[in-house]
């Protein structure tokens, strides 16, 4: 299990170029801002990190489709 490197809450996600994933799936988390289509709830769990689209709920991931 690691260790909790973002503590949780709100933060806006955005890639390279205010994409949301570059090729190799990286992201950075900021600071909340106004659009909430790019706001997501971060948690910890179990070692790794939840990510939930607060607009739309669903949960952000790398394959598959979006959980509710």
């Amino acid at each position: 299990m690691g260790d909790q490197l973002v503590p949780n809450g709100t933060y806006t996600v955005m890639g390279p170029g205010g994409m949301l994933t570059d090729g190799d799936g990286a992201i950075v988390l900021l600071e909340p801002r106004k659009d909430k289509n790019q706001q997501c709830e971060a948690k910890f769990d179990s070692g790794t990190y939840i990510l939930r689209n607060m607009a739309s709920g669903t949960y952000l991931g790398n394959d598959g489709v979006p959980m509710k």
